[in-house]
């Protein structure tokens, strides 16, 4: 009787090892997802360092000389005094570019698909038909060999 509990308990652990070390939030899918993640934020850092390099190159022409400010300027609708400006709008294009998108943020979410307590039941309830289906066994074999139950 004392090996039916042992070996139970032992399968209860062994479902609770199992369904963690796969599923759980230290598990083999959190990794996997955990490293789509990192994939995802090394491109969009590779995005975001090529847009600073852009940003940089334009703060440097804005405080080379006035042309590039004026040329801003104008594009944003400020004239010079006594300045004409004659606009030329193509049908189906923007007077202005508008503002550029700022680089997204990529956030890291944990991915657990099956937390510590329903773990723990599964593998309480693994235990548990574990248990019957080795008494039973028990039952049915254990006398042949003149055991006691």
């Amino acid at each position: 009787m004392k090996h039916v509990i042992l070996r139970s308990v032992w399968l209860s652990i062994a479902v609770y090892a199992l369904l963690m070390g796969v599923w759980g939030p230290s598990g083999i899918k959190a990794s996997q997802a955990a490293d789509a993640q990192r994939v995802l934020m090394n491109s969009n850092l590779v995005n975001l360092q090529t847009m600073h390099d852009l940003y940089t190159q334009e703060l440097a022409a804005y405080h080379s000389g006035t042309e590039v400010i004026g040329a801003e300027a104008r594009r944003l609708g400020y004239l010079t005094p006594n300045e004409v400006v004659l606009r030329l709008d193509q049908p189906g294009q923007e007077a202005s570019a508008g503002p550029r998108i700022p680089g997204t943020s990529v956030d890291y979410k944990s991915t657990v698909v099956i937390s510590d307590l329903n773990a723990k039941k599964i593998a309480l309830a693994g235990g548990g038909i574990a248990l019957l289906l080795l008494l039973v066994l028990e039952l049915l074999f254990g006398r042949r060999k003149g055991k006691p139950v």
